[in-house]
This record gives C-alpha cells, sequence and structure tokens, in this order.
C-alpha cells in the first residue's frame, strides 16, 4: 500500500502505450519512463527535479521494507527505516498518514505509529495498493480517519 503519481496515461500516443499490454505497474522499471511522460504540474515542483523524485512509494506489508521509484528505469529502491515491521501473517490493520505540509508519509499498524516511511514529498500522489493473495483474505478500504493518539 502506499502512493503513486496520478497519471493521464491516454495522453501518450498509442504507438509509445501499445507496447506495454493492458497492465501497467508504477514499479516496473521499463514502465517508470513511460510513467513519466505523462507527468503533471500537479506534481508541484520537487527539491530533486521530476527525473530524482520519488513518484511511486509504497509499504510492503510481508517485509516492512519501503519501496520507491523515480521512474527512471531502474528497478525499484528497497530500504529499512526507523519502526519497520512487516504485517502478522494473521494479517492486521495499515494506515497511512500522508502529510504534506511535514513532506512524509508515517505507516501505522492496529492504531500504533511504526515511524515515517518516507520524507520530502512534494505535489499530488493518489493512494495506490498491490495486492497478491490467495483466496479472499485480503481486503483493503480507503477511508479518512482521524489519527491514531492525537488530539481531537
Amino acid at each position: 500500500v502506499g502512493l503513486v503519481r496520478p497519471v493521464l496515461w491516454t495522453s501518450l500516443p498509442f504507438e509509445r502505450r501499445s507496447g506495454v499490454g493492458s497492465h501497467i505497474s508504477p514499479l516496473v522499471p521499463s514502465h517508470g519512463p513511460l510513467l513519466l511522460e505523462c507527468c503533471s504540474e500537479r506534481w508541484g515542483d520537487s527539491p530533486f527535479g521530476k527525473d530524482e523524485d520519488v513518484h511511486c512509494c509504497m509499504y510492503d506489508t510481508s517485509s516492512g521494507l519501503g519501496m520507491s521509484s523515480s521512474w527512471d528505469g531502474k528497478a525499484e529502491s528497497r530500504h529499512r527505516w526507523e519502526g519497520m515491521e512487516a504485517l502478522p501473517p494473521g494479517g492486521g490493520t495499515v494506515g497511512l498518514l500522508l502529510d504534506l505540509d511535514d513532506e512524509t508519509l508515517t505507516v501505522y499498524r492496529d492504531g500504533r505509529r511504526l515511524g515515517v516511511l518516507y520524507d520530502g514529498l512534494r505535489g499530488e500522489y493518489s493512494w495506490a495498493c498491490a495486492l497478491a493473495c490467495v483466496g479472499d483474505r485480503a481486503r483493503v478500504t480507503v477511508r479518512r480517519m482521524p489519527v491514531p493518539g492525537a488530539n481531537s
């Protein structure tokens, strides 16, 4: 679960899109440069420039690692972070807090703050999720919730 830059995939000529097929992934290295061509001014100004910015960042629930891509055609980067924990085999509830004032993405598990997964996030992002599961055990719900432990 995580964030991805919103793109207008249909803004690319069909010939550019047809080589990818019907499945596009923000973490597949060969898809990154095509997605970067779909950038929007709404992404905002990055201190790194659009080629160095984080355009997709995810929390890998099975390992606890952070995964990100700047869509430069290279493999996604994976990193350890302070507070890193994976979900237990039985699952759990993951909360993500995107704070664009602080430019951070913070991870919560079962209402407990784990830590900041990414910082330096600027501009527009959309929520993203990739599922790989057996059976019908996985469920994703996106909803606005109060920050656990915050004073109302």
